[in-house]
């Protein structure tokens, strides 16, 4: 199985994102690496929020086009708000990203990690949308708040049985 590097930046909630990700990847057999120049796929989960983090990705992400021209097999992901505030800008600005997944998509990640490794197929130079898992507009805020509200209604204490 491929290693992953996987950084953090950003809220809170990308911590905790981060080590969902984290480990639903190890349970499906990946491996993972402290260096991303060791890994077979670098991962970063992003904040659109915090414009020093955002900068750092995208520094990052500079970083790795010319790992990316000497290693096509390399697969990179952003992951979180900046992927799902961005979207296909991101693409154009890096085309040396090969996936892109919103935080309210993460369960789709294996699949577009897998489908990335398979076809080892890098978006640079090709006219491909990349692999995308993006929810629109929705946020997680507002799912989270609607399914606490789901959870709270049932376990209404005061309401007569």
């Amino acid at each position: 199985m491929p290693r992953v590097y996987l950084e953090t930046f950003g809220c809170q909630m990308n911590e905790l994102d981060s080590e969902l990700v984290l480990g639903q990847l190890g349970a499906l057999g990946y491996s993972f690496t402290e260096s991303p120049s060791e890994a077979d796929i670098v991962l970063y989960n992003t904040c659109s929020v915090r414009e020093a983090a955002e900068q750092k990705v995208w520094s990052r992400l500079g970083d790795l086009k010319v790992r990316k021209r000497t290693d096509p097999s390399l697969v990179v992901g952003v992951l979180g708000c900046m992927a799902e505030r961005d979207g296909t800008d991101l693409l154009k600005r890096m085309p040396v990203v090969d996936v892109l997944c919103g935080p309210g998509e993460l369960d789709k990640l294996p699949d577009l990690l897998d489908n990335a490794v398979r076809t080892r197929a890098s978006l640079e130079g090709t006219s491909s949308a990349g692999q995308v898992a993006l929810q629109g507009n929705a946020s997680r805020r507002s799912s989270t708040l609607a399914a606490a509200g789901d959870t709270l209604e049932m376990l209404d204490l005061s309401r007569a049985v």
